[in-house]
C-alpha cells in the first residue's frame, strides 16, 4: 500500500491502495506505508490502529492490541457457526437458529414416540448457507444433539 503526502505545510496523508504516480496532483509524491502490527489471537483480542507516523520517505502505521469483550467473543461464536465432525455439515448458531433447532428435536423426539415417522425417514433442514440437507431422523436426531452440546458449551463459554 501506498499514501500520497501532500507537501503543503500542513502535511496531510491520504492512503489509497494503488495509484501510478504519474496521475498524482502537482505538489504530491507517493511514499510506500508499512504497517507494525502485533500479533493476536483473533478470537480473543483485535488490532486498533494507534498512530501513523512519517518517517523518512515512508509512512509506518502502528497498531495494539485490544482485547475483546465476552459479549464480542461470545458474538463471534454465533456467527462462525458449527461444523459437525461426522456429516460435515455447517449449521448457523445464531439464538434463533438453536432456538429452531431445539423445536425440530421436539417435534421428531414427539413424532418418534407417537410413531408418526420411523428412524429411517427422510426429514430436511437448511445448513449454514441455506441449503437443503436431508437426514435420516436417527442421523438427524444425532446431528442436533451434538449440535445442542456444542452451543450449550459456547453459551456456557463465553456468553456474558
Amino acid at each position: 500500500m501506498n499514501a500520497i503526502i501532500d507537501l503543503d505545510p500542513k502535511l496531510v496523508v491520504a492512503f489509497v491502495e494503488s495509484r501510478p504516480a504519474a496521475s498524482l496532483p502537482l505538489g504530491h509524491i507517493l511514499v510506500p506505508v508499512v504497517d507494525d502490527k502485533p500479533t493476536c489471537n483473533l478470537q480473543t483480542e483485535r488490532l486498533v490502529l494507534s498512530l501513523t507516523e512519517i518517517a523518512g520517505a515512508k509512512v509506518i502505521r502502528h497498531y495494539v492490541v485490544q482485547a475483546l469483550t465476552a459479549q464480542e467473543i461470545y458474538e463471534q461464536y454465533l456467527v462462525a457457526g458449527y461444523t459437525d465432525a461426522i456429516t460435515g455439515l455447517k449449521l448457523k448458531t445464531t439464538e434463533y437458529a438453536q432456538a429452531k433447532f431445539s423445536q425440530l428435536v421436539t417435534l421428531i423426539s414427539t413424532a418418534l414416540a407417537a410413531g408418526a415417522v420411523q428412524p429411517t425417514d427422510t426429514q430436511t433442514i437448511y445448513d449454514y448457507a441455506e441449503e437443503e440437507q436431508s437426514l435420516t431422523v436417527t442421523a438427524l436426531l444425532a446431528l442436533l444433539l451434538r449440535y445442542g452440546f456444542f452451543c450449550t458449551q459456547i453459551f456456557h463459554d463465553h456468553a456474558p
